[in-house]
């Protein structure tokens, strides 16, 4: 058992982050970490001893930190990176990965610790860098750390998000499905200048999902918590004005039409996007709210729409949709997605098109309110695309390292179950990691 040296507190001038292929993809690397950061995390009252995580070194980005806890102290050791290997304790290991696995079986000693210390409990990061991303999508393909790593969202326990108002009497037959309301915290309300439709309150099953949304006092789940307020910080970093707000609703039924239009006009949507079939083999995902024939109208209390164009050259269809109230005009595009199944799943290629137009559309109106997207309940496909939309919307920001799991439970902060499968939060991972090759091959054709 060797004996370690802790890193000194001299204070050089920081270098940027050293990248090579030899980096790991395994969570305990948390890459660019401050020394007072670490330690907060490891200090944690749910971390126990032997909890570990490598950074890079705060006073040289060339080298490597290896911080444990260890009998309610935190360790920080210097792993120094020379000549392709890395040293600590005057031992040589090719990849910082066998470091971890030599030490989990043979420990070590320093002089910070009077007993043994195994690097057995790794303190798990959930962002990766995105010149890693590629990598760890593979290695995902091949285990079941994906699945794993889904799993551990279903354990937190959004104790203080109620969703009384779907349960009234009054909006039960508004709900498509029994078991999936909006949380009345981030519900959409609806407003309305007809008499008859303020008579019928306010009610739609339907959410505000905002970006930044992470808000550590809404979980009650130590683990994931800790995972949350991990991420506020990089968060924050991020320029709010380029992320942008979306709503979640469920699919229409026959007497929830006129609600839904009159969110539309309100919210000044200009897109929509459906990720359902009208049915599914026999069974009914959502009311068609659109007229049916191209210049055909449907009149509500106060709201009258029109089909102008319906456009199916791509894997999706595009409608164009004008509204009318009060003798103002607005357009409005819709994207409809034949081909997801509920509960089903897609090939990563087959929604990237979709993306790219999402995208190009919402830069045609930068002023419009929130993308409305709806699937049948609102929450599995729903949750997938805007979970995607948000992530590449961050990497545009100038991200350089995304957190999957931290945007789904931001999602489901605000929605319930937003992300139903670990098929679709797989989807999530491909789907991003293909955006982003795809993006770096075009910039690489540009500059050659």
């Amino acid at each position: 058992m060797e004996k370690l040296e802790c890193e000194t507190n001299k204070i050089v001038r920081i270098k940027e982050p050293f990248v090579n292929s030899k980096l790991p993809t395994e969570r305990w690397f948390h890459g660019v970490l401050s020394a007072s950061a670490a330690t907060e995390l490891l200090n944690r009252s749910d971390v126990e001893d032997n909890t570990f995580l490598i950074r890079y070194s705060s006073s040289n980005y060339d080298d490597f930190t290896l911080s444990v806890r260890k009998q309610d102290k935190i360790i920080h050791l210097k792993i120094k990176y020379q000549d392709e290997d890395y040293l600590i304790g005057g031992k040589r290991f090719s990849t910082l990965t066998d470091f971890v696995d030599y030490h989990r079986v043979w420990g070590f000693v320093c002089k910070d610790s009077e007993s043994p210390i195994h690097l057995n409990l790794p303190y798990k990061n959930n962002r990766i860098l995105l010149n890693m991303l590629d990598d760890k999508v593979k290695e995902f393909r091949d285990t079941d750390d994906l699945h794993l790593e889904f799993k551990e969202i279903g354990r937190v326990n959004f104790e203080n998000l109620t969703t009384d108002e779907g349960k009234k009497l009054c909006n039960k037959s508004k709900n498509r499905y029994k078991n999936v309301l909006p949380i009345d915290l981030t519900r959409v309300k609806l407003t309305s200048n007809s008499k008859e439709k303020q008579n019928e309150g306010d009610y739609i099953n339907a959410n505000y999902i905002k970006v930044p949304f992470i808000d550590a006092n809404i979980c009650t789940n130590k683990a994931v918590s800790r995972l949350m307020n991990n991420c506020t910080s990089t968060l924050e970093d991020y320029r709010s004005h380029e992320i942008p707000t979306f709503i979640a609703t469920q699919g229409c039924l026959p007497h929830t039409i006129e609600d839904f239009w009159t969110m539309i006009w309100n919210e000044n949507t200009r897109l929509i996007v459906m990720l359902t079939k009208e049915k599914d083999g026999q069974k009914k995902k959502c009311a068609v709210y659109w007229p049916i024939e191209i210049q055909d109208t449907k009149c509500f209390s106060d709201i009258k729409i029109q089909l102008l164009e319906e456009n199916n050259d791509k894997a999706f269809t595009v409608r164009s949709i004008k509204i009318i109230k009060d003798e103002e005009e607005r357009l409005v595009q819709q994207f409809q997605f034949k081909g997801w199944p509920d509960h089903g799943i897609l090939e990563y290629t087959e929604i990237v098109q979709l993306i790219e137009d999402m995208r190009a559309e919402r830069a045609k109106t930068p002023q419009a309110g929130p993308v409305v997207v709806h699937c049948s309940a609102g929450i599995g496909r729903t949750g997938t695309i805007i979970a995607i939309q948000i992530l590449l919307d961050q990497i545009e920001a100038g991200a350089q390292s995304i957190d999957v799991q931290n945007v789904v439970i931001g999602l489901r902060s605000q929605r319930q179950n937003m992300v139903q499968t670990s098929e679709q939060y797989r989807l999530i991972y491909e789907a991003v990691n293909q955006w982003t090759i795809d993006k770096n091959e075009s910039k690489n054709t540009e500059d050659n």
